[in-house]
């Protein structure tokens, strides 16, 4: 079963939270982050908008926000009544399916301009977009293993979409161009190390 969506980040509102940030309201539900690009984005919603109700349904907690969002299709709206000041603004937002990471990874790569065969991946830079997507990476930098496919030597990296390559043999990759020019100075058969990041963890994969 798919979640909808409507790209934003909403959390519970405290009294210190409303005191700190100006509220209108000292209790509710407050939108905290919006995704660049997303329906709530498009639609006109901003942080710090107070949701006072779902399709009329009023909403005093999180449970409630969420409950607005099931048994829901693809491309509804969903009526969104917020509380922007001393305000009250109605938005028709649309819904959409969530993705995962891996998903809009692959919706990043170009194959043909992205592609390290070597090591049996499709790369993607870290970039701001890439940046969103992994928003705890433990470093700025690096190659994501956002596809895999079959190195020409049949070797098994060991690698994982969504791995992220520091290092290549104790060698620095920021970018696809800097990992590819250093394989390139690599022998075919030698020993190699990456320095990668896994799900929040480092850890070295050697073949």
């Amino acid at each position: 079963m798919h979640r909808l969506v409507i790209g934003v980040g909403v959390q519970t509102i405290t009294g210190i939270l409303a005191a700190a940030l100006k509220l209108p309201r000292d209790s509710g539900v407050v939108i905290s982050d919006i995704l660049p690009g997303s329906p709530a984005e498009i639609s006109g919603l901003k942080l710090n908008d107070v949701v006072l109700a779902v399709d009329g349904r009023p909403v005093d907690n999180l449970p409630m926000f969420m409950m607005g969002f099931l048994q829901r299709r693809e491309g509804e709206d969903v009526h969104l009544q917020v509380l922007r000041g001393v305000q009250t603004v109605s938005f028709d937002v649309s819904a959409v399916e969530e993705r995962h990471t891996t998903d809009r990874l692959v919706s990043l790569v170009d194959p043909e301009k992205n592609q390290i065969p070597q090591l049996g991946i499709i790369g993607v830079g870290i970039d701001q977009q890439t940046e969103r997507m992994f928003p705890n990476l433990r470093g700025s930098y690096g190659v994501v293993v956002g596809a895999r496919s079959d190195t020409p030597s049949g070797i098994t990296t060991g690698l994982q979409t969504g791995d992220v390559i520091h290092e290549f043999n104790g060698s620095v990759t920021p970018t696809v161009e800097a990992l590819r020019s250093v394989i390139a100075r690599s022998k075919r058969g030698d020993p190699v190390a990456l320095f990668v990041e896994r799900e929040g963890k480092l850890l070295y994969v050697a073949f």
